[in-house]
């Protein structure tokens, strides 16, 4: 579905969207899930805010810049 779901502390999801298979894998290989998000992930694809994965939309859709 090239969509990742990413779930943080406490209980916000976010949903990525046009997420490619690479970068998937890169992510789940990353020795730190974290820096690997912030530098290659966070603000660079589509995403909302959701309550849960799978879930009826609940956020704010934002686009990268």
């Amino acid at each position: 579905t090239k969509i990742l779901y990413v779930k943080f502390k406490p209980n916000s999801v976010y949903k990525y969207h046009d997420f490619p298979e690479p970068a998937f894998k890169e992510f789940i290989n990353a020795s730190s899930h974290g820096k690997y998000l912030n530098k290659n992930i966070a603000y660079k694809f589509k995403y909302e805010c959701c309550s849960e994965p799978n879930q009826p939309y609940r956020g704010h859709t934002f686009l990268p810049e």
